[in-house]
């Protein structure tokens, strides 16, 4: 393992202990997302055997619930095309949708969220939104 490898791992590491107790600024925190993206980024399709990945699930049931609930606060956002959020909102939409998340949601019995997100888009995306959302 090289020296930037264990830098790398380490840094990916923070970040996701960082997620348990995000900054409190909005600011701040898309700063944060911001670096967190830039380093998953870099995470290879198959990444070595030292690198921390699914299927070992990193969080517990109860923390994936708070996660998808922040999520839900973000999508909320998505109304305000022209904040620094938006592109943001929108990768995470996409993202959402390339693996699946909403069965993960429904396998941990999170069925009043996956209303809720559908609520939200129902009452905010426009016929002017673009093709992807």
């Amino acid at each position: 393992m090289t020296v930037f490898d264990r830098e790398f791992k380490k840094e990916i590491k923070e970040a996701g202990n960082a997620l348990l107790n995000p900054p409190s600024s909005i600011d701040d925190l898309l700063t944060f997302l911001d670096k967190v993206e830039n380093l998953l980024g870099y995470v290879e399709q198959k990444p070595s055997k030292s690198m921390i990945t699914t299927p070992d699930a990193p969080y517990k049931d109860e923390q994936m619930k708070e996660i998808f609930q922040l999520i839900l606060v973000a999508f909320e956002n998505m109304s305000h095309v022209s904040t620094r959020s938006y592109k943001k909102v929108v990768s995470i939409l996409d993202t959402i949708a390339k693996v699946k998340l909403c069965l993960v949601m429904l396998d941990l019995e999170c069925d009043a969220l996956v209303v809720e997100m559908f609520q939200i888009f129902l009452k905010i995306i426009r016929s002017n939104y673009p093709l992807a959302v």
